[in-house]
């Protein structure tokens, strides 16, 4: 993965300390200050909760997080529900789908969320 430039706190939902603001990968482009997903000539715009979930996801690929955690972790949220959380990652599932990413947020019982991506989606660039 690479990434370029880094945010400073006063960027909005998706530009929280330390996220970079550009992340390459494997021909996605995801520019978390603006909130958009780019591959391959398409693009997505992500609500601040939801950029702010795929940063998290993509940023721990192939790694299973319960909805709690994700919760916690992603959005630093712990008053938001469960339910609310899967709301979002049906809504992002709808955005990113399109686009033809090589990657794909999957769900397993008793594990939890995760951004799938093949080996060599997942090495950093």
């Amino acid at each position: 993965m690479h990434v370029e430039g880094e945010r400073t706190p006063d960027r909005g939902a998706a530009g929280l300390p330390g996220r970079p603001e550009l992340v390459v990968l494997q021909g996605l482009t995801f520019d978390t200050q603006r909130r958009v997903v780019t591959h391959r000539g398409r693009s997505g715009e992500l609500t601040g909760r939801e950029a702010d979930l795929f940063a998290f996801l993509l940023a721990n690929p192939n790694r299973y997080f319960t909805a709690s955690e994700l919760v916690t972790n992603a959005w630093k949220a712990s008053h938001l529900s469960t339910e609310e959380l899967r709301v979002y990652v049906r809504r992002l599932r709808q955005k990113l789908g399109p686009l033809g990413l090589p990657l794909e947020l999957t769900s397993q019982k008793w594990l939890g969320y995760c951004l799938t991506m093949p080996p060599q989606a997942a090495e950093v660039h």
